[in-house]
């Protein structure tokens, strides 16, 4: 009950009771110091009712941001899919291409080599050798006991019954070409077992270090000119 709606004589009577009363007094203090914890209590309940509300607006701000993510991961995935996809079939595209210029190659390595044979066919003719009889031959390394396993070999052979000659053609020769054909005749060789043979590079262009390379590898050489 407020003090102004005490009459004077109820105010006097309670002033004197607060001095002399040590009971009354502290019962009185203790429920102002109550007032005072259940005014602090209400400030926390509305300190704790505004953070509540501020964290469910940042929850919020956090859902709306982590929905945005999630789109940019859906159209990152979708567009990945789409880049895998495309990818593939350029890959396949590739492939086929690649399938299609070897087959082309290989088809225009032999239509070459008949040419060059071709044009030095009375020279050839000369050293006994029939071009029509010229063959292909392979040869692959399984075991890996002369290159890397699996790899393959391919010569050119012309057999008579009195002499073999293992032959490459090409339009033009290296050095580096020179010392991997003898490299294959000797390996050809001792898997067929042929120890009477002969070695004979045809070119159209051969460097000076391969026929030079030639000679001193006992290898056989027709050229139309030597490049310096």
């Amino acid at each position: 009950m407020a003090l102004e709606l005490l009459t004077e004589e109820e105010r006097q009577r309670i002033l004197k009771t607060l001095e002399k009363d040590t009971e009354f007094r502290l019962a009185i203090a203790g429920l102002l110091g109550l007032r005072e914890i259940l005014e602090e209590l209400r400030k926390l309940r509305e300190d704790f009712n505004r953070f509540v509300v501020e964290q469910e607006k940042r929850w919020e701000e956090n859902n709306r941001r982590w929905e945005e993510v999630y789109k940019r991961f859906e159209h990152i995935e979708t567009t990945l899919a789409i880049h895998t996809k495309n990818l593939e079939q350029l890959t396949k595209a590739i492939g086929e291409l690649k399938s299609f210029v070897g087959s082309i190659g290989r088809r225009w390595g032999r239509d070459l080599e008949k040419m060059i044979l071709e044009l030095y066919r009375d020279i050839v003719k000369g050293f006994g050798i029939d071009i029509e009889r010229i063959e292909k031959v392979y040869f692959r390394d399984y075991d890996g006991k002369y290159l890397q396993r699996g790899a393959r070999i391919e010569l050119d052979i012309y057999m008579s019954n009195s002499i073999v000659y293992l032959i490459e053609v090409k339009s033009l020769v290296e050095e580096e070409d020179i010392e991997w054909f003898n490299k294959k005749c000797e390996i050809f060789a001792k898997e067929k077992n042929i120890s009477n043979y002969k070695k004979l590079v045809i070119a159209i262009n051969i460097t000076k270090e391969a026929l030079e390379r030639a000679k001193e590898l006992g290898i056989e050489t027709i050229y139309g000119s030597v490049i310096e």
